[in-house]
């Protein structure tokens, strides 16, 4: 039985959490060689016969945090793992022919799972939640659920940008998640309707940084990590990196839901 859009969103709203099928099952890290960096707790890559690919991190010899799955028939994955499953926020890329070129949003267990955007080589784009992998439900526009003026709410807006979070005086303010027309996500707090605090961001190129904002900006200590596992880390001012410092996420004086939120994406960070 499907479950109602009330009813996903809400959970979103509760818990802000943050495809095709896999070609065969998965090989596990044990089971072959690691071709560079650390694949039992830190960066590596790790490359299987038939050409499994993956380079991000590692957690206990499994696929755990941020990294990139490449298929043998070209598809590929960039997003959260968890214990080896795509679990999290995440793109994935096919490259077989067929209706469509890509799939942003979140994921469960392997599966897509909640709200994602279904882009097509003909430019259409769907937005709309997943249920086990199917599409359950498209979203409409305005403020679906809760309360949008102040407290908790759900608000889709005309250029096909959502927001899932707190509002006060009919702006975005406190904490919530935020996913933009193009890709993008952010998640974190908010002043006043802008980014400003502690955040995630998502990009659609498939970076991401966590630390600091103010005024929509990255401003404040950061990590900012580049798609080929390049890091930058130290103080940002207007999304520029001015000062280079080997922060870790303790350093970056996170708030405590962004700072847990992190350390499942960068593991050792």
């Amino acid at each position: 039985m499907r479950r109602s859009l009330s009813r996903r969103i809400a959970f979103g709203i509760a818990a802000f959490a943050l495809c095709a099928l896999l070609p065969a099952l998965t090989p596990t890290a044990s089971a072959q060689t690691c071709v560079d960096g650390d694949c039992v707790n830190g960066w590596g890559t790790y490359s299987w016969p038939g050409g499994h690919t993956y380079t991000g991190f590692f957690q206990n010899d499994t696929r755990t945090g941020y990294g990139t799955y490449t298929y043998p028939n070209g598809d590929s994955y960039t997003g959260e793992w968890d214990a080896g499953t795509r679990t999290g926020w995440g793109r994935y890329d096919y490259r077989t022919p067929g209706a469509y070129d890509h799939y942003i949003g979140s994921w469960e267990n392997d599966s897509r799972e909640g709200y994602g955007l279904m882009m097509y080589q003909d430019g259409h784009i769907d937005r709309v939640y997943w249920s086990a992998d199917e599409i359950s439900e498209q979203l409409g526009t305005a403020c679906i659920l809760g309360d949008c003026d102040n407290g908790l709410g759900s608000y889709v807006y005309t250029d096909g940008d959502y927001y899932v979070g707190q509002w006060r005086g009919g702006q975005r303010h406190g904490y919530g998640r935020y996913y933009y027309d193009n890709g993008d996500v952010y998640e974190g707090n908010w002043i006043n309707g802008t980014r400003s605090g502690s955040g995630i961001y998502f990009y659609t190129n498939l970076d991401f940084y966590v630390g600091g904002w103010s005024g929509d900006n990255r401003n404040g200590r950061g990590i900012y990590i580049y798609t080929n596992g390049d890091v930058d880390r130290g103080e940002f001012q207007n999304n520029e990196l001015m000062d280079r410092q080997q922060y870790f996420l303790n350093d970056l004086g996170l708030s405590a839901s962004i700072l847990e939120r992190a350390r499942r994406m960068l593991p050792g960070l």
